[in-house]
């Protein structure tokens, strides 16, 4: 009987560990996605910026 309780033990303990690395993994697919969006309006923003000198002249 205390082997049985021992393996669940370890089980619980090993998804418990399982679950903490899931979270992180997705922790850092949010950071990185939220990054991305970032870099992807700054690149829009940008390009905005260009058309409209480019339209009033002030790049040629």
């Amino acid at each position: 009987m205390d082997e049985r309780i021992n393996e669940v033990e370890k089980r619980i303990i090993k998804l418990e560990s399982d679950n903490k690395s899931v979270k992180k993994i997705i922790d850092e697919f949010v950071d990185y996605r939220n990054y991305m969006v970032k870099t992807i309006l700054i690149a829009v923003v940008a390009g905005l910026l260009i058309s409209v000198l480019k339209y009033f002249g002030v790049i040629t």
